[in-house]
């Protein structure tokens, strides 16, 4: 049985400036269609078609964009974080939890641009986690790092020094059905301390910590796909997707 998927694309993307004012990120095109369809028709193609797309920003041009997916016997749903403009990514995800928790699901961001192959990677079963993790030939202090701890355990985090990093979390990741549950109970227990980080990585460190989830990775290419946080990647996202047609 194929995992549901949850696409999050509530946020302001406001460091686009103004071009996501009137709009949100996940609808600029890339190639002949607005991301967020691009991230759908991918799923559908995979033969994940039970979807949600959590909105906020701009919510119902989203609406209305989901519209045009589907077909068959998909179903692609929104739903709506009232809050998005002072909430993380983890109130996102809570926004889906009683229709995900102890069910088997894939997540990405709304601002996501990857090729057909690192969705068919990510979506090998689990027993646990199966995050995405990108090789690139350097890191920057902002990314979202892949580190090693000295017993040879997985770790994330933006503060991980670049000359340690070994990969870059890729903004996507597969739950099995215990593991949603684990993840959905750390996220709540962080959401009630706004002291703590709100980060999805944050979370996978607790589960690491705790030893409660088995993490995978599923390994891809710095030319498979990019997160989209400025326009300069919208750019690179738009020629990523010009070589993958071709």
């Amino acid at each position: 049985m194929k995992p549901k998927a949850l696409i999050l694309a509530a946020g302001l993307g406001s460091r686009f400036g103004a071009s996501t004012r009137h709009t949100n990120k996940c609808l600029h095109r890339v190639g002949n269609r607005p991301l967020l369809l691009d991230i759908i028709q991918k799923f559908i193609h995979c033969g994940v078609d039970d979807i949600y797309v959590v909105a906020g920003h701009q919510a119902a041009k989203v609406n209305r964009a989901v519209q045009y997916c589907g077909g068959g016997e998909s179903k692609v749903r929104v739903l709506i974080n009232p809050r998005y403009a002072s909430t993380s990514i983890l109130d996102s995800f809570l926004v889906a939890e009683p229709l995900l928790n102890g069910e088997s699901f894939i997540f990405t961001t709304g601002d996501h641009y990857f090729d057909q192959s690192v969705l068919e990677k990510c979506l090998q079963p689990t027993d646990g986690i199966r995050f995405l993790k990108q090789v690139k030939q350097a890191y920057m202090r902002e990314d979202s790092k892949i580190g090693i701890t000295d017993s040879g355990g997985t770790y994330f985090g933006k503060d991980i020094p670049v000359e340690q990093a070994v990969g870059e979390f890729g903004g996507m990741a597969l739950f099995s059905r215990a593991a949603s549950s684990l993840f959905f109970d750390k996220a709540k227990e962080r959401i009630k301390n706004p002291a703590q980080s709100q980060y999805v990585m944050s979370v996978f460190n607790d589960l690491i910590q705790n030893a409660q989830v088995q993490f995978e990775s599923a390994t891809v290419s710095e030319s498979s796909r990019t997160e989209i946080d400025h326009v300069q990647d919208l750019r690179w996202a738009r020629a990523l997707y010009s070589s993958h047609s071709q």
